[in-house]
């Protein structure tokens, strides 16, 4: 092809690549390849896991905290993916994979509350999984009532 378009309609959305001739400013070039990545990684299958030590309720299970920033560990499926990590539905906090396997993420500053944690992966491409299932985690720094 000397110049063009190409239009790729992917689950319901298009992608339009649009080449300039070769030799002209912003070509590929003679004999340059490219690859249109539009495979998602596969979905956590965990919901991510508050540390131990973030977890300071009555059992290090019930993911009952007084700390506000949390430390978790999410799955990742391969080096250099990224992970979002997600409270209520909203992005806290990114980080690339420094291994395949167990990593850890830290969110932001979090107040009292309850919450609901997920994480995705994203590939370079970013390409982005469904979200992992939901970890349900509680922040209570109130005071227990002074008995009278």
């Amino acid at each position: 092809m000397n110049n063009g378009t190409i239009n790729a309609i992917t689950g319901g959305a298009s992608a339009d690549l649009t080449l300039p001739a070769p030799s002209t400013a912003g070509s590929l070039g003679a004999n340059h390849g490219f690859i249109i990545d539009t495979i998602v990684p596969a979905a956590p299958i965990s919901a991510p896991n508050l540390q131990d030590y973030s977890d300071t309720g009555h059992t290090h299970l019930d993911n009952i905290t007084t700390f506000t920033t949390l430390t978790f560990d999410v799955e990742c499926g391969q080096i250099g993916e990224t992970v979002t990590l997600f409270v209520n539905g909203v992005s806290n906090a990114t980080k690339v994979c420094e291994a395949a396997g167990t990593d850890s993420i830290f969110t932001t500053s979090l107040t009292d509350g309850d919450y609901d944690i997920t994480y995705t992966l994203s590939d370079t491409a970013n390409n982005q999984s469904e979200p992992s299932p939901e970890l349900s985690v509680m922040i209570n720094n109130t005071p227990a009532a002074t008995p009278i």
